[in-house]
């Protein structure tokens, strides 16, 4: 949410998305870590 968010022209801080998503910043930090590895791999396996 975060992500599409911020991708899409309508921002959100982090403090407003954990609120509703009832999770940690740090866990939001690290969940877009994740999810941003995981689309360059994808972006590097198309390009193969």
């Amino acid at each position: 949410i975060y992500k599409a968010c911020n991708e899409s022209g309508s921002p959100r801080t982090q403090s407003e998305i954990c609120s509703i998503a009832n999770v940690s910043e740090v866990t939001l930090r690290g969940l877009l870590r994740l999810i941003e590895g995981l689309m360059t791999k994808l972006g590097e396996a198309s390009q193969q």
